[in-house]
């Protein structure tokens, strides 16, 4: 298998876990979601992380060069 065909089947994979957990935070935890609402986004957005490592894998999937591919994983966290 290529190397970048692999590196984007493990973006995808990334971006619907991200998903999954942004839309049910309790698949990895017992925490009931809290009633305030900044309280509620804060713990969702971390998962958010997720689905943007899949994006830059999707998109950005050579890694040999490695001063653009720093770049993109800086500008998409």
């Amino acid at each position: 298998m290529d190397g970048s065909l692999l590196l984007k089947i493990i973006g995808g994979i990334l971006i619907a876990g991200g998903v999954a957990l942004v839309s049910n935070p309790e698949l990895v935890s017992d925490k009931p979601i809290p009633e305030d609402t900044f309280d509620a986004i804060e713990r969702r957005i971390w998962w958010g992380l997720l689905i943007g490592l899949g994006v830059l894998l999707q998109f950005h999937y050579q890694l040999k060069p490695w001063a653009p591919t720093l770049a993109a994983s800086a500008s998409s966290l």
